[in-house]
């Protein structure tokens, strides 16, 4: 069963590469979509197309080779995997190679290589930090003395669309260096608790071993002294509320007796247990 896609992907593409194929089938997603047309885009295939099927479609990528078919991609690497991403500012993104390749990066704005996310951004600071992040070419950016004003190239609904998402995250921005963000877990069931290990939090939850999840950098936890209440602290919304599903992951609400790992204030719908024979 296949559980990352994306290595999947990459799998194919070196296996093709090595045996000096001139094009590779993947099934399609839109993420791979959007990393084929990076890799085109920054010179790495000659081409890629959708061919569509009765299932999810299939992703044809050309690849490309030197005049001497030596092939263009030399190394593919999978470097955050799903459930341990890495979060990290457009300042502190690191070069590949040298600066000799791409990183192909999920951005609020999609799918960008590392070089786009360098060139293109927009920061804050306050007195709980600074933040960053990246906005499409088509939205403008304007500081009004105390004011930072947002708009739009032209009125297509798709312009609308990311002067909405820029004003969005710039929102958030300000609130989170100003103010910050917190987010409230629940922990339900006996025996069920945590703890605050460094920069860890460590869970018992009703498995054969306690659960350690690693917190990012820019996010904070604290633990209430029934160590039922997880209590998150950060100034990046968007990783705040990853680090908090990602918990929640760890053991979500039981369908029955609601068990598990839960937003404060979650309504849990509860199913009916099932009853004995008469």
């Amino acid at each position: 069963m296949m559980t990352d896609p994306i290595a999947d992907m990459l799998t194919r593409i070196r296996n093709a590469v090595r045996i000096k194929a001139e094009k590779v089938d993947i099934p399609a997603s839109r993420m791979k979509v959007e990393i084929a047309k990076l890799m085109k885009e920054e010179g790495f295939i000659k081409s890629y197309k959708i061919i569509k099927d009765k299932k999810q479609g299939i992703l044809r990528v050309a690849l490309k080779y030197t005049v001497d078919n030596e092939p263009i991609i030399t190394d593919l690497k999978r470097i955050s995997k799903p459930g341990r991403r890495v979060y990290v500012g457009k300042e502190k993104i690191p070069t590949v190679v040298g600066g000799v390749g791409i990183a192909v990066l999920t951005t609020p704005r999609g799918i960008l290589t590392d070089k786009t996310c360098r060139h293109e951004g927009v920061g804050g600071e306050g007195p709980k930090g600074e933040l960053s992040c990246s906005v499409a070419g088509n939205v403008a950016l304007a500081v009004d003395v105390d004011k930072l004003i947002v708009t739009r190239a032209t009125e297509t609904q798709s312009d609308r669309a990311l002067h909405g998402l820029a004003r969005s995250l710039v929102a958030n921005m300000v609130n989170g260096v100003s103010q910050g963000y917190t987010r409230v877990l629940e922990i339900k069931g006996i025996g069920y608790r945590a703890q605050v290990k460094g920069s860890k939090l460590a869970f018992t939850l009703g498995y054969s071993h306690p659960v350690e999840f690693d917190l990012p950098v820019g996010v904070a936890a604290s633990v209430d002294d029934k160590q039922t209440t997880v209590t998150l602290a950060g100034i990046d919304k968007q990783l705040l509320g990853q680090v908090a599903a990602n918990l929640r992951k760890l053991r979500p609400p039981d369908a029955y007796k609601g068990k598990g790992v839960r937003y404060q204030g979650e309504r849990i719908k509860l199913k009916a247990g099932k009853t004995g024979k008469k």
